[in-house]
């Protein structure tokens, strides 16, 4: 667990992740990952006191929880990144979750915060965890 944000930490992801692979009996159901990363992380760490670094991560660990459909699994990647495992019954459009985060975050007074996204799908482009993470983050644009 994530002591800032009170989210699961990587390894609570990585854990959620091989779980869904492994699924029950039958075949493991698809499912996306998104990574959505601070992508201006150290310059704004470097305009904040120690205490200022973690009230903001945890404001937007809970607007990350407040917005996450009822079927993601969500967690705190690493320093700047969360990471969404969702259903794909319930797909979710990059589009709208970056308006939700900036909205709730901009609600909270959080500004100038750059984001990135990136996504990968299970099973389409990976099969293990791993290559769905790094998919994933490798996959990341300016949003």
């Amino acid at each position: 667990m994530d002591e800032s944000t009170g989210l699961p930490n990587r390894s609570g992801i990585e854990r959620f992740m091989l779980e869904s692979l492994v699924g029950g009996p039958g075949v493991a159901s698809p499912f996306t990952v998104l990574m959505l990363e601070v992508s201006n992380a150290r310059e704004l760490n470097s305009e904040q006191t120690g205490w200022a670094q973690q009230h903001m991560m945890k404001q937007l660990g809970d607007i990350i929880r407040s917005i996450a459909p009822e079927n993601a699994y969500v967690g705190r990647y690493s320093h700047s990144t969360f990471a969404f495992v969702v259903r794909d019954e319930h797909e979710m459009e990059d589009s709208a979750l970056l308006a939700l985060v900036r909205t709730h975050a901009t609600d909270r007074g959080i500004r100038g915060i750059r984001w990135k996204l990136g996504r990968s799908q299970f099973p389409q482009q990976a099969q293990s965890s791993q290559m769905l993470l790094r998919q994933a983050l490798k996959t990341q644009v300016a949003a």
